[in-house]
């Protein structure tokens, strides 16, 4: 197997991108589970449709996430690889996010809307929901739903940024 990949990363990255991609074979934000999203008229049906999309998604890719975290600690081309791994993840976040908006304007500024989706999106939270706290998907789901929405919808804690004193 070793020879078809060329090496261990190769293989390591072919495997994964296998994961995400999914019985569709495309990327995540390609899958045809999410072209309904602008059709659907209200934000939190929006929200779940993408939530049950993104459970979907981390029932097949969250284990591996630790694998490949793990294997990036110990070779510094899978480092690489999984640093621009978890860049398309954010420039998903931001599609995602911004067809779940829809003509909505985000309550506070866009990169922190996207940062709060990241941070709620990511694999791990779900291991920790499911597995390890034994939540069932549509345990989290709904768990997501609430969190987005609220994150959709909710004005910025923090003060405008006011640059440095003059």
């Amino acid at each position: 197997m070793k020879k078809a990949f060329a090496t261990k990363p190769n293989l390591l990255c072919a495997w994964f991108d296998h994961l995400v991609a999914g019985e569709e074979a495309v990327p995540f934000v390609q899958q045809s589970h999410l072209e309904e999203l602008p059709r659907i008229e209200s934000l939190q049906d929006r929200i779940r449709l993408a939530a049950g999309v993104l459970a979907l998604t981390h029932r097949r890719v969250a284990p591996a996430y630790a694998t490949v975290a793990a294997a990036a600690n110990a070779d510094s081309a899978i480092a690489t690889w999984w640093q621009q791994e978890r860049h398309r993840r954010m420039q998903d976040v931001r599609t995602i996010a911004c067809l779940v908006l829809g003509d909505h304007d985000p309550p506070r500024p866009a990169e922190e809307l996207y940062a709060e989706l990241y941070a709620l999106s990511e694999p791990h939270v779900y291991l920790v929901l499911t597995e390890e706290l034994g939540w069932s998907a549509e345990q989290y789901t709904d768990w997501f739903v609430r969190a987005a929405l609220a994150a959709m919808t909710a004005p910025s804690n923090h003060p405008p940024h006011q640059g440095a004193p003059s």
